[in-house]
């Protein structure tokens, strides 16, 4: 008899407003992390965290990031302990924005990380 699986994915979503004046040393970015979940059967998603940053000119990619890191560690360190195991991460979208040490780069704005376990 094949092994039957169930599947789960995790979306990570991040948006981000600019400033009016982004050379001035007062302006802000607005950046908005969302990770939902939907598991097997759902119609709909979880909204398992959602954090908004302010982003102030001279702060580091690392202060920004941070939280948002120890969420998704969080939970897929959570999904591991149901049985679920990660087997593949997709960039939905991606945006070229500036990042440090680079005039140009990609930047993911829609991952999805697809989960499986066994059916018991």
């Amino acid at each position: 008899m094949a092994a039957r699986w169930e599947y789960l994915t995790v979306q990570w979503i991040w948006q981000k407003t600019n400033p009016d004046n982004p050379g001035d040393e007062s302006a802000e970015w607005t950046s908005k992390y969302t990770i939902n979940v939907r598991r097997p059967g759902s119609s709909e998603p979880e909204v398992v965290s959602t954090e908004t940053h302010i982003w102030r000119n001279g702060m580091t990619e690392w202060e920004l990031a941070e939280k948002q890191s120890t969420d998704i560690f969080t939970l897929n360190n959570e999904l591991g302990a149901e049985g679920w195991e990660c087997y593949s991460v997709v960039t939905m979208q991606s945006a070229v924005v500036q990042r440090p040490g680079f005039e140009a780069a990609s930047y993911p704005l829609d991952m999805r990380h697809y989960f499986k376990r066994p059916v018991a």
